[in-house]
């Protein structure tokens, strides 16, 4: 059957054309699983009854099919599976949280990475799909078997719950942020994990792509439960980090005001526009005073706006 024509396109929308190539996936599925073999290669080389162009067909697997129908959609051709697979490995999460005790063999988060790298090891060409990576629970081990191996399409990593730099986390992370196409990152302090000189390390070591910096829970311990000092180990400093920021996000971060204050950081920051401030006092910091001037985006933040409006003067609301 021929390519739907463009005048139909039109007239019925996408969102028609959505509801009908999905329907005729479901419906082959559904033939072919009641089959005591599996189908053929020359089977799979046409969708029965639906002809699109293959932008429509990337079009409608990334935006309008529903999540439980990707799997279904990547057994009935060549393009509809790269589109699939797309989608299903784009993002990668490890859960810190197990599901309810009714759930029996849920694989702990180190499980489902070994999982993840048999499978990428078995099937390389799913690599290029993994777009984020995001650790709810950054344990040593889980860090371990992620940085194993490189991520060239990385764009986004979420680092939560991270643990102190001297459980061996460090060599790790900053193998993770170096991805040649990283352009957000997310960190979340864990209990007593702060410390200037990691953070100061981890971003050294960031790609030269990074746009996007989100830090969350940056709080210097009290001196009695502030850990002894030990030499951190890893590569030297570079002279001046590579990346340069557009949004910066400090949530419950009081103490990543002073760390990124530091001359060492002000180039990354020359460029900032966007930001979003929460529960990180003081209001009258040298940083944010400085990068008020030049912001064109706020976001969430009403109560610190009441408490200090003259800041961000020039900020658009």
């Amino acid at each position: 059957m021929q390519s739907e024509p463009v005048w139909l396109v039109a007239a019925f929308g996408v969102g028609y054309l959505a509801r009908d190539l999905i329907s005729v996936v479901r419906n082959r599925n559904a033939h072919s699983s009641s089959r005591t073999s599996p189908s053929s290669p020359s089977e799979r080389k046409e969708i029965p009854g639906v002809s699109l162009p293959a932008d429509l067909q990337h079009h409608i697997i990334l935006r309008y099919a529903p999540e439980e129908d990707l799997r279904a959609c990547s057994l009935v051709c060549g393009s509809m599976c790269y589109w699939a697979q797309s989608r299903l490995f784009r993002e990668i999460r490890f859960d810190h949280e197990l599901p309810q005790a009714s759930v029996a063999g849920y694989p702990s988060p180190k499980k489902q990475a070994q999982r993840l790298l048999q499978v990428l090891e078995l099937s390389p060409h799913l690599v290029p799909h993994i777009r984020r990576l995001s650790l709810e629970d950054s344990t040593p081990a889980l860090l371990a078997l992620l940085a194993s191996r490189e991520w060239p399409a990385l764009e986004a990593l979420d680092l939560y719950s991270m643990r102190s730099m001297h459980d061996g986390c460090l060599p790790d992370i900053t193998r993770l942020v170096s991805s040649p196409l990283l352009r957000s990152l997310a960190l979340l302090f864990g209990h007593r994990a702060w410390h200037t000189d990691y953070l100061t390390r981890i971003l050294a070591h960031a790609s030269h792509t990074l746009t996007n910096l989100s830090l969350s829970a940056c709080v210097e311990p009290h001196e009695k439960h502030r850990p002894p000092l030990y030499p951190l180990t890893g590569d030297p400093l570079v002279d001046t980090p590579g990346f340069v920021l557009r949004r910066l996000d400090l949530t419950y971060a009081p103490a990543a005001l002073a760390a990124l204050d530091d001359p060492y950081f002000a180039p990354c920051l020359s460029e900032v526009r966007e930001m979003e401030y929460e529960d990180s006092t003081p209001v009258d910091h040298r940083l944010l005073r400085h990068l008020g001037r030049q912001l064109r985006r706020l976001k969430s933040l009403e109560r610190f706006l009441r408490r200090g409006p003259r800041l961000f003067t020039n900020a658009a609301a």
